[in-house]
């Protein structure tokens, strides 16, 4: 993992766990597009490839919840009107959108510098920290924050070919984003109504197109994660569920033009949660990360293609049998497992499908060769 991506995932993914030490590893390219879903609770990558102790989103009780109410007759369709505007020439310095959903308006305004840049979009929302931008081969980073109502705001730079930004919208609408300078960097900012949803964002450049991002939805809340060439598909849709337990905590993967992103739905630990990343094919070893999350949480880890499960062995000497997922399209097997609610992992044995050993190590479950 580079030192850049290091900063990035550090910024961007979560301060409820406070700071993580990660282990060196050569794949941090897998890693490098992680993304925390929301502010008011918490999402980690740590070293290697990537566990995450999540708790961020809203996971899939919420989805069967919407499932439930689509059930029932539909009502009249709600209507919208969003538009978004750059500032104008008499904005105050650090404004970088205006704009309005129903009559309602906002403004979008920047301040500080390097890890403290934030955004403010009025009294509704809360400042939504951004930090240092690093975009790699991303055409832009978008941050959300909710007004805790009926509105999600997005803020984030953009890529430096970037000129503009198309947003389609569920109901036909589309959006224009033109990116302002704040700090060395171009900002794009937008506010959607929760239940009014994104099909695609564009990205283009002097001389057209550059790419484009299918978000998926946590919830209300759209993640932008994986920007794909003009005319390429992206992976296709798939789902599996990765794990489930007594205590009613489930995780489950989706991959799609979007990447893999990964809901936890987990009542007896922080709350709901889930990270998104790109999918990358890269060799690693065994099993990867480091464990190192919030007692009794769930956490996410992922494998090598013929890891088919671990035995794990608690601190309190009880021994938990961890299957390992798998889901068309995504290279690698993702595991779910609770930490224990007082010590944490002891040691941990990987076996193949024929219940051969494959490796084994101490503490969480970590091997990066």
């Amino acid at each position: 993992m580079s030192v850049q991506d290091e900063a990035r995932l550090r910024s961007r993914l979560g301060t409820l766990l406070g700071e993580i030490s990660p282990a060196p590893a050569p794949v941090g390219s897998v890693i490098r597009r992680g993304r925390r879903i929301s502010r008011r609770q918490q999402a980690a990558a740590a070293g290697g490839i990537a566990v995450v102790a999540a708790a961020a989103v809203l996971g899939p009780a919420v989805l069967r919840s919407e499932l439930a109410a689509g059930s029932a007759a539909p009502g009249p369709a709600p209507h919208y009107s969003v538009s978004v505007s750059p500032p104008g020439n008499a904005a105050r310095r650090g404004v970088i959108a205006t704009g309005s959903v129903n009559g309602w308006h906002w403004q979008a305004t920047l301040s500080g510098t390097g890890n403290s840049v934030g955004a403010r979009l009025g009294q509704d929302f809360p400042r939504l920290a951004i930090g240092t931008p690093y975009l790699a081969d991303d055409l832009a980073l978008l941050e959300s924050t909710s007004d805790g109502a009926s509105r999600y705001a997005y803020v984030g730079p953009v890529a430096a070919p970037v000129r503009y930004l198309t947003v389609s919208l569920a109901d036909g609408q589309q959006l224009i984003l033109r990116p302002q300078p704040w700090a060395g960097h171009r900002y794009v900012a937008m506010v959607l109504p929760a239940a009014l949803r994104v099909r695609k964002a564009v990205a283009y450049g002097r001389a057209g197109m550059l790419g484009y991002a299918v978000p998926f939805y946590f919830g209300a809340d759209a993640s932008f994660q994986t920007w794909l060439r003009p005319g390429q598909a992206g992976s296709a849709r798939a789902t599996a569920l990765i794990g489930s337990g007594s205590s009613q905590w489930s995780a489950t993967a989706y991959v799609g033009p979007w990447g893999l992103c990964v809901t936890v739905y987990d009542p007896g630990g922080i709350g709901p949660g889930g990270f998104c990343q790109a999918v990358s094919q890269v060799s690693f070893g065994l099993v990867t990360g480091q464990f190192g999350g919030v007692a009794d949480n769930v956490e996410v880890g992922l494998a090598r293609h013929d890891v088919a499960y671990l035995m794990i062995t608690r601190s309190d000497g009880s021994v938990v049998r961890v299957k390992v997922a798998y889901v068309a399209g995504y290279p690698y097997g993702l595991a779910a497992v609770l930490r224990p609610a007082h010590g944490g992992f002891a040691s941990w044995v990987a076996y193949n499908a024929h219940g051969r050993r494959l490796g084994s190590g101490k503490g969480d479950p970590v091997r990066l060769r």
